[in-house]
């Protein structure tokens, strides 16, 4: 004989992955020794069923079958209580919205009374002053005085376009809150069936997993910076929207991509073929991003995680409620020391550039996500950090400082060649104007490029003694400064190079 049980089933951990997450139930219950079809309602119908595990974690019990069951529901709230006052609401806002136009009509003819009559009193003053005619003495005051009028009849349309715009809202509002009570929904209510044979008098304890869509967490953080020590703290940002709320679970988060697969590529044929070499040499230029790091795993949408997956766990129990809204959860935290840096990177932007250089001092990697930064009194702004593995530096932007101006020009010369030489020369001029609007001095570095040649027919030459102050181009063909600027100083910054080419080589310089 199978006698049918409902039982609560809580919610124990949950284990997000990017696009999806794994939900851990526990069962527990005292059943007499016989054959049981246990059933756990209020289940999200989302669920995927061939995900569905039930494991025997304590007891003397056989799982014989588990599957799911799902059944439609159709809601309508047409005469409750809360509908009704919803309507008179409504109604109530509606009288309050036809009184607010008549106003707001009443208002803009007075504006417009007021306007006209100030013109002509405007006119009319116009022939009092061709013709000697009327007290010059009074008519500033009697021009205060209209316009006085008009500005307060202003600032009272304004005060009732207010009104309706927040009138608007809120019965917008009201209505959508009746349309949903009122108009039939229909769902879906899922129930889990578990054929079970019990065979001892113990308590059985079972644990229920299934995969759920509708779910995913990225990375977020933030750091506060105070003085010479900044305090990290490594978040995940949690959006789920599967029908049911995890109401004060343990929570894990994975950087393993379930969709990828396991399967490889299929290989195409890739077909070589001759071509004859070129009797002339075509250059041009190119940009090249200069990485300290080399990346070895491919770029893929998503978690940045080095190419090695993942498992962070919460250090403590949260909630998320399944509302589609992002919801932040602490992950771990470090304080390491900052080094301030103030940068000029003429050339991408013109402004001074205060950043922070620091050390992940956690024996966790900081995985690629936006920053949200906080300094002195609250949030100044927001960057983004890559991926940080621990003990590696990495730097941080603050955003420019307004109290410096940077100016950048760039000339290039006439191309010029002799008859003597095979080489065709163009010389390029920079200068960089720096001003230090305030009253505080600056010190900073400013950075400048010039062109780097990887072929033996193109050649760039740097004029040391015309580069002021004089600085030389490092292997990558950047040019560094240390700038200290005066309250209220003013310096200029000169960079002077020469790109030479053989004339058999095509291309511009």
């Amino acid at each position: 004989m199978t006698t049918e049980v409902a039982m609560k089933c809580e919610i124990e951990k949950v284990r997000l992955l990017e696009d999806r997450a794994f939900v851990t139930r526990t069962l527990r219950g005292q059943y007499p020794p016989g054959q049981h079809r246990i059933s756990v309602p209020n289940l999200t119908p989302v669920l995927v069923d061939k995900s569905l595990s039930v494991r025997v974690a304590a007891g003397v019990v056989e799982i014989h079958d588990s599957r799911v069951n799902r059944r439609p529901v159709v809601k309508s709230q047409q005469n409750s209580a809360k509908v009704q006052e919803l309507r008179r609401r409504i109604e109530e806002l509606d009288g309050e919205w036809t009184s607010l136009q008549e106003r707001l009509s009443a208002v803009d003819q007075t504006i417009e009374m007021k306007q006209s009559l100030f013109a002509t009193w405007l006119r009319e003053c116009s022939e009092d002053v061709v013709w000697g005619r009327g007290e010059s003495e009074t008519r500033p005051a009697k021009a205060d005085s209209l316009k006085q009028s008009i500005r307060g009849s202003v600032l009272n349309r304004q005060e009732i376009a207010k009104e309706l715009q927040e009138l608007s809202l809120l019965r917008d509002d009201l209505s959508e809150q009746l349309a949903n009570l009122t108009t039939p929904t229909d769902g879906l209510r899922a129930a889990l069936e578990i054929d079970a044979r019990v065979s001892g008098e113990a308590e059985i304890v079972l644990e229920i997993e299934y995969c759920v869509p509708a779910a995913c967490w990225r990375p977020y953080h933030t750091a506060r910076w105070q003085g010479d020590k900044l305090h990290f703290s490594a978040q995940a940002c949690v959006w789920q929207n599967t029908g049911e709320d995890w109401e004060n679970v343990a929570l894990s988060f994975s950087t393993q991509r379930a969709a990828l697969g396991t399967e490889p590529p299929r290989l195409n044929r890739d077909v070589l073929r001759l071509k004859k070499k070129q009797k002339t040499v075509v250059v041009e230029t190119r940009e090249e991003s200069v990485q300290v790091l080399e990346k070895t795993v491919e770029t893929v949408p998503g978690i940045d995680d080095g190419g090695e997956t993942l498992n962070l766990s919460a250090p403590h129990r949260g909630s998320i409620h399944s509302d589609g809204r992002p919801h932040r959860v602490e992950l771990f935290d470090f304080e390491t020391d900052a080094v301030r840096e103030m940068k000029v990177l003429a050339e991408m932007s013109p402004c001074l550039f205060l950043n922070s250089r620091q050390s992940n001092r956690s024996s966790k990697p900081l995985l690629s996500g936006p920053v949200d930064l906080v300094k002195g009194s609250g949030l100044v702004g927001r960057a983004q950090v890559e991926f940080v593995s621990p003990g590696q530096e990495f730097v941080l932007s603050w955003g420019p400082d307004p109290s410096v101006r940077v100016h950048r020009e760039h000339r290039e010369g006439k191309q010029d060649s002799s008859f003597a030489s095979s080489w065709l020369n163009k010389t390029h001029y920079v200068e960089l104007h720096l001003s230090n609007l305030g009253t505080q001095a600056k010190s900073f570095e400013v950075t400048e490029r010039i062109p780097v040649s990887e072929l033996k027919y193109v050649k760039v030459e740097q004029d040391l003694e015309k580069t002021s102050p004089r600085a030389k181009a490092d292997e990558n063909g950047f040019v560094h400064w240390n700038v200290a600027l005066e309250g209220r100083g003013r310096e200029t910054l000169k960079l002077e190079y020469t790109v030479s080419r053989k004339k058999q080589v095509e291309g511009e310089l």
